[in-house]
């Protein structure tokens, strides 16, 4: 397309319709938003993509109320045509991986276990790039997932959903050959009950027995959290504490938000999510949260503490973990483990004390709309899916978490 000569009227425009942009562009790892401004002989241009059908309304609105010559062009993620309409599925193995491009060789940016819903957004044969429920965006190959409409995945969802509440759940044959290891939070779906065992459909169709002593209905375990969040929140943190303990020992990965491998950012949204609430997925996200900020001795059981180093009024958030009490924390750093804060403790972590910033009390931050929620109130997993709008952060302050 041959563009006309932007009048200098225009040219002077496109500072500010620079800054709309700007300033409604969401984090990059939770959302498509490419976008680009141009002028066109006195029209301003806006082009571009994104997977917010929220964030490109909000733009239109801006640039109505901004320009009165402006024309926004901007193509909705994903393309229907591209997937044949179905823009929904479900992870299919016990641990997904998502990459940060669409190759083997690539970083692992997150993960999501077996019965994470996920929305598709663009293909690049044979990866596409979807979204987790926490908004997260990766790589995924295609033999990981099923691709399923949005009306198909409300029917799962709506379904006798089981979720594994062990470490790792083994699933085996009906004459008791081992199919392979399942780890917590996965969802499958109830078929029948024998014996001490279910016999469950998988999300790829397949069926397989199971310990019935390592599951319970979703809906009826989310009912209890929910509850023993409102009524006895000491409890609550007393169960994120325990799932956290009992990760212990599990090993340190890049990328990992499962009960087989974390790192630290993952250890927290893994241990949330064992108990009911998706949270950010990063460290960086975690520390955004608009909480009021605590010294390390105001810290209490079941905080968020969070390290890294201060560079003039810039902070740069490295590391996570959450508070145990009496100065020692559970954290993913080589592995799960304890680390304290004081010179006398057993576990005294000189450089970890060396680089402590703040900490956070959570989970008060539950009622930030579309940041921290519980399971069943996320999109994804409605009977009727649709899009997260945007977790909106201030992360001026915030540079990208390393771990």
């Amino acid at each position: 397309m041959v563009l006309a000569t932007p009048s200098k009227e225009c040219a002077a425009l496109l500072p500010k319709a620079q800054s709309i942009i700007d300033e409604i562009k969401p984090d990059h790892r939770l959302e498509i938003f490419d976008l680009s401004v141009f002028c066109d002989k006195d029209q301003l241009i806006f082009t571009g993509e994104s997977s917010s059908s929220l964030l490109i309304s909000n733009l239109k609105e801006e640039v109505d109320k901004a320009f009165s010559n402006a024309q926004v062009k901007i193509s909705y993620t994903p393309d229907l045509n591209d997937f044949n309409g179905v823009t929904w599925g479900l992870i299919t193995v016990p641990v997904a991986s998502l990459n940060t491009a669409p190759k083997f060789t690539a970083s692992l940016s997150t993960q999501a276990v077996m019965g994470t819903p996920i929305r598709l957004l663009k293909r690049s044969n044979p990866w596409v790039l979807i979204q987790t429920p926490d908004g997260y965006l990766g790589w995924i190959h295609m033999d990981q997932f099923k691709p399923l409409t949005a009306k198909e995945l409300g029917t799962w969802n709506a379904s006798q959903l089981l979720i594994t509440q062990e470490l790792a759940t083994p699933l085996s044959s009906e004459s008791n050959r081992p199919q392979g290891v399942l780890p917590a939070g996965s969802l499958i779906k109830a078929l029948h009950y024998d014996a001490g065992k279910w016999l469950v459909e998988l999300p790829s169709g397949g069926k397989a027995f199971l310990p019935a002593a390592n599951v319970e209905f979703l809906s009826t375990w989310l009912k209890n959290e929910e509850k023993i969040l409102l009524t006895n929140p000491a409890k609550f943190k007393d169960n994120l504490l325990k799932t956290a303990s009992s990760l212990i020992g599990t090993s340190y990965l890049w990328g990992g938000t499962s009960s087989f491998g974390v790192d630290c950012s993952g250890l927290i949204s893994t241990i949330y999510r064992a108990n009911g609430l998706i949270v950010p997925r990063d460290s960086d996200m975690q520390a955004a949260l608009p909480e009021e900020v605590l010294d390390r001795r105001d810290l209490e059981k079941g905080d968020l503490v969070f390290f890294g180093k201060k560079d003039n009024e810039a902070v740069h958030i490295s590391h996570v973990g959450i508070y145990e009490g009496k100065s020692c924390f559970i954290h993913s750093l080589g592995s799960v483990r304890k680390s304290c804060l004081d010179p006398n403790s057993t576990n005294y972590d000189a450089y970890e004390s060396s680089r402590f910033l703040f900490g956070l009390r959570l989970p008060r931050a539950i009622t930030i709309p579309n940041c921290i929620e519980w399971i069943s109130e996320n999109p994804f997993y409605s009977v009727t899916p649709h899009e997260i709008e945007p977790c909106r952060q201030n992360l001026d302050l915030k540079a990208k978490s390393d771990s």
